[in-house]
């Protein structure tokens, strides 16, 4: 198992630790080659850090390879499967976007023709999607799957789809209420008021102002109730369109949470109008801590939202504030409703494995390990 940072503020450190629980249940051994490791791994892991590379990020990845391969023949390993993009990889775990297809997007061609980082990181997504690389590729959604293939043209035979997935440390404890109504007392937020919620790294792709606007809207006797909650890294613009909006007594910048469960608990709503979601774990996080969710439809997982029946979504690609307004009124009108949604959401997920992916990576990883033994 490859993944270049084996940290805890790393997402795909979680995806990479439920897999080799489900290969260790199968009495399978694993090593996972890594530039660093921080926060406690399972025993039955072996982490191999590689040290004493260069700092500069274009020499670094092509030093790391070069070590991997070494190591991967050395050490006779059956199968490799990588959290990262490059070369001798397997398999590939797919957890974002198209680097390449991003960059032509939102940099110019002069940064991308002189930027050193932008070409080592376009090279190590070449080695994966290349027609000519062996690499098979799990990926969740199509809109992933389709940024590759229009971008490299792969061939689709390599893509193995996996079934919805998200941390499951969201759901529901004996606790619940007791750490809801703490968090709410932390907003100011009394029997009456509404705790909404949004989770995004990236606050202006997955639409943070869109969701401050949209607060802003609503009207006076219901926005005075509202206390909008933001878990990620904060941008001064955001805080400023917040004070213009006269909104600054009720917008909570909480920053980076690894453990987002107890925002969660205290939330009444989930609001995600998101530019760019490939998935969006957080959704379906969402729906096990009993939370409905109001998404654009451009979530690579809202169709789980509209399946549960707990939430709605809103265009993405042709996004109207004034249908975001008017939904997130829709929805806060009534509490009974909420409650109501609430409800539908943790049935919904009595029924979702979110960790069934899992399961779904090692089944494909012991054919390949089985080709090669008989080989």
């Amino acid at each position: 198992m490859v993944i270049f940072r084996l940290v805890p503020e790393n997402g795909m450190r979680n995806c990479l630790l439920r897999i080799a629980e489900a290969a260790r249940r199968r009495g399978h051994e694993l090593t996972v080659y890594t530039c660093e490791s921080k926060g406690e791994v399972p025993s039955y892991l072996r982490v191999k850090t590689f040290s004493h590379l260069s700092p500069l990020y274009h020499k670094r990845v092509r030093e790391f390879f070069r070590s991997l391969e070494e190591c991967v023949r050395t050490d006779a390993q059956e199968v490799v499967l990588g959290f990262n993009r490059g070369p001798g990889l397997d398999f590939y775990f797919s957890g974002g976007n198209c680097f390449v297809f991003t960059e032509k997007q939102d940099r110019s061609g002069v940064y991308r023709f002189f930027n050193r980082e932008y070409a080592a990181r376009a090279a190590l997504e070449q080695e994966v999607f290349s027609p000519a690389s062996p690499t098979r590729i799990f990926h969740f959604s199509e809109e992933q799957k389709s940024q590759f293939i229009r971008t490299f043209h792969t061939p689709d035979a390599r893509f193995i789809q996996l079934p919805p997935s998200a941390n499951q440390n969201c759901r529901r404890i004996p606790d619940y209420e007791e750490r809801r109504e703490r968090m709410r007392r932390r907003f100011s937020a009394g029997p009456s008021d509404l705790v909404v919620v949004q989770i995004a790294t990236n606050m202006m792709r997955k639409g943070v102002d869109r969701s401050i606007l949209a607060v802003s809207s609503l009207p006076e006797d219901l926005r005075s109730r509202v206390r909008l909650c933001l878990v990620g890294r904060e941008l001064p613009k955001l805080r400023q369109l917040a004070a213009e909006q006269h909104l600054r007594h009720q917008i909570f910048f909480e920053g980076v949470q690894h453990n987002v469960r107890d925002y969660l608990f205290a939330a009444d709503l989930l609001l995600h109008p998101a530019r760019v979601e490939v998935t969006g774990p957080m959704l379906l996080e969402a729906l096990d801590a009993g939370v409905p969710v109001l998404c654009t439809d451009t979530c690579g997982y809202a169709q789980c939202v509209v399946k549960s029946h707990a939430g709605g979504v809103v265009a993405g690609k042709m996004f109207d504030q004034m249908e975001l307004n008017v939904s997130l009124l829709s929805f806060l009108w009534n509490r009974e409703q909420l409650r109501l949604l609430s409800g539908l959401a943790l049935d919904f997920m009595k029924h979702h494995d979110t960790f069934a992916y899992a399961d779904a990576v090692v089944d494909r990883l012991e054919k390949k390990g089985d080709s090669r033994a008989s080989r």
